[in-house]
């Protein structure tokens, strides 16, 4: 299993699933052991891309949901306060079909980072993209990343609404412009990003 990052977004290209920046991570056989297992397995690093170090998350794991739940993961606002770490607020900015503008405040007390992701589904809803619309306000340099589920055999042709099991990998990357913020705070930074699989986990597998 092998993946690539996109390539930066902007407002009138969004990123593909496809990149000229590859990732150094590659699945092991035991890796796919151990997503089979149902664990999850992760990679957050700070990573020169394009000529900028950009804070990497990639992830794979087994989740037992719904495709409602996880469109909803990606779709509603009142998700991303709990699968984003350090979400202060989230809200609809607009909708224009299947695409959704979500304005986040993330950070603390001492430090808010201000600005709107556009959310976009493919045609069969087996991959979400998304990325900082740069048309907006933007405490961030750039964001985008993508999140992309297959269903798993004996959970094909479910309902949206039904259980099953699916392998869900995703990835996000972000700039933070290279500055100080990043070199004081770029190993906390990732701390919190290595927390969302978990995060994602319990937000879209239904209680036990």
């Amino acid at each position: 299993m092998a993946t690539a990052l996109g390539t930066p977004a902007r407002a009138a290209e969004p990123p593909r699933a496809t990149s000229d920046a590859p990732s150094p991570f590659h699945a092991s056989p035991e890796d796919l052991r151990r997503v089979a297992r149902g664990e999850c397995i992760s990679y957050a690093a700070e990573e020169p891309i394009a000529g900028h170090p950009r804070m990497v998350l990639l992830a794979y794991q087994k989740l037992r949901t719904s495709r409602a739940r996880l469109a909803k993961a990606m779709t509603d606002p009142s998700a991303y306060t709990t699968v984003l770490p350090r979400t202060l607020e989230a809200h609809v900015q607009r909708r224009r079909g299947d695409t959704t503008w979500i304005g986040l405040t993330q950070g603390t007390g001492f430090l808010q980072l201000r600005y709107v992701m556009q959310v976009e589904p493919s045609d069969d809803r087996n991959l979400y993209r998304f990325w900082i619309d740069e048309r907006y306000p933007h405490d961030l340099d750039d964001a985008w990343g993508f999140l992309r589920l297959e269903a798993l055999p004996g959970s094909r042709g479910l309902r949206e609404d039904q259980v099953g099991e699916y392998l869900v990998a995703y990835g996000l990357v972000f700039d933070l412009g290279g500055g100080i913020l990043q070199s004081m705070f770029s190993q906390r930074i990732l701390a919190v990003l290595r927390t969302i699989p978990e995060r994602l986990k319990r937000y879209v597998e239904p209680a036990p």
